[in-house]
């Protein structure tokens, strides 16, 4: 945090509507008996953070670049490491909430923009995954360089279509810059792209801050005003629009934005532009929630990062299947991810999967033993394990979120003595041992079942343990 001493109770009311944003009802949800979110405050001589690559005098040092509202960086990372340390088990992915109330990553106490953002950069963190927005780094389980339509692809088991190999759908990006740069009223910001002609229908996709309201900012393409509206609840922060612009024609085209009368000069900055060009229902699928192969593009060349989560560097390129771009990455949805669209509330279902696995490669699905005297005639002793609180042993309110998604669940669980199962306690989370029949050393298998992982290749859904019994 990035918060003087009197402003202690404002960072636990920012760091409490920010976890509660993202895990009640909402992204994390699902996986929130997995996972403890921890506050710790740590006054600053200085409130909020810096700009122009310039850090205030806080803990952590947290700036930005310049007066873009895009990532928050710490000067500090050793401090930032040693608090982490210092916390022991209670600090596996740690997060500096700096005390802004704009746009901006690692993470900022935005009330709009705060929980989005989190929930992104966790995604990243937990899952290991890269962007899914064109113009960036791609690896993990959402990312794959498929390049021909005859090879298997990471997400096979989550396709939509599984009778033939998945097609590559259709699109294109004429038009991908990040310009960073404040609107004046007296020279519109204009710029060139060229296109083939051979597309069905494009979108413009544009991101802006210090816009509050449409009537600010004028869009058109080619001459023509561009029809859209603000998100009405943005004030001056930054937020992403999606402009239908129609089919485009073979040559160059014109796109400008000028800031109008009522523009705020000073605040109104034009952060990101994008064009995308899409194939017709024949070529591209666009259906909300259809899992295919969706290409991915960026200028940018890296090599992938190992398991271990540290920072990929700019190395080697993808093969590319475009010529405008150094790489051509593929994600499996069109825009049903918030790794791509940071406005979606919820992951794709293979960066889901990828969430559950990493987390519970971590933890133990059995949360403790407890041993009782048995009450039951012949048995010697009472053994009852207590699960994790999934499936059957959520909370009403997040098994009712649960069924609002559509997912199922469900824990499976086997005693065996001597290497055999014991089926007559198939299921059971409590068993009356007769020892002199089963004998004092009994295993139990737990497996967590759910309709959100669908391969789990090194077994981390399920746990095994082997109780020697006193009796």
């Amino acid at each position: 945090m990035q918060d003087t001493s009197d402003e202690k109770q404002k960072f636990l009311d920012d760091a409490t509507r920010l976890a509660r944003a993202i895990r009640v009802n909402q992204t994390y949800a699902p996986v929130a008996p997995l996972i403890n979110f921890w506050g710790a405050f740590a006054p600053s001589n200085e409130s909020g953070i810096g700009i122009g690559g310039k850090p205030k005098d806080t803990i952590y040092g947290l700036y930005r670049d310049g007066t873009e509202l895009r990532g928050v960086y710490t000067s500090k990372p050793e401090v930032a490491s040693a608090a982490c340390k210092s916390m022991g088990n209670q600090c596996n992915y740690p997060l500096l909430l700096g005390n802004d109330p704009l746009y901006g990553g690692i993470s900022t106490a935005s009330v709009l923009n705060g929980p989005l953002v989190l929930r992104h950069e966790l995604g990243h963190s937990i899952i290991w995954v890269g962007d899914e927005y064109d113009g960036s780094m791609y690896f993990g389980v959402n990312a794959d360089n498929y390049t021909k339509h005859d090879e298997s692809v990471g997400w096979d088991h989550w396709l939509s279509d599984t009778n033939k190999p998945p097609r590559i759908e259709r699109n294109s990006v004429p038009l991908l810059t990040y310009p960073w740069e404040m609107l004046n009223k007296s020279t519109p910001w204009s710029t060139n792209f060229t296109t083939d002609g051979t597309f069905d229908w494009a979108l413009l996709r544009v991101s802006l801050s210090g816009i509050p309201d449409r009537s600010h900012l004028e869009i058109s393409l080619d001459g023509t005003i561009a029809t859209w509206k603000t998100n009405p609840d943005i004030g001056i922060d930054r937020w992403f629009y999606d402009i239908p612009i129609g089919t485009l024609e073979d040559g160059t085209h014109e796109l400008k934005l000028a800031l109008q009368e009522h523009g705020k000069e000073g605040l109104a900055q034009l952060c990101s532009v994008e064009v995308i060009e899409y194939g017709d229902t024949t070529e591209f699928n666009a259906t909300t929630g259809y899992v295919g192969v969706f290409p991915t593009y960026s200028s940018l060349e890296y090599e992938d990062p190992g398991p271990a989560p540290d920072r990929p560097t700019l190395h080697n390129a993808h093969s590319s299947t475009h010529k405008k771009w150094t790489t051509t990455s593929y994600r499996p949805t069109n825009e049903n991810c918030l790794m791509r669209q940071v406005a979606e509330p919820n992951f794709c279902v293979v960066c889901t999967e990828g969430l559950w696995l990493r987390l519970l490669s971590r933890v133990s699905l059995i949360d403790k033993f407890s041993f009782y005297d048995s009450t039951v005639e012949d048995a010697d002793t009472r053994t009852e394990l207590s699960p994790v609180a999934l499936a059957q042993y959520r909370s009403p309110q997040q098994a009712e979120y649960l069924v609002r998604k559509g997912t199922n669940e469900a824990y499976l669980v086997k005693w065996f003595s001597h290497g055999r199962e014991v089926e007559k306690w198939q299921n059971a989370t409590r068993v009356d041992v007769d020892c002199r029949s089963v004998g004092k050393l009994i295993e139990v298998e737990v497996q967590f079942v759910s309709s959100e992982i669908r391969k789990d290749a090194k077994g981390y859904t399920t746990d095994w343990y082997g109780l020697l019994l006193d009796c």
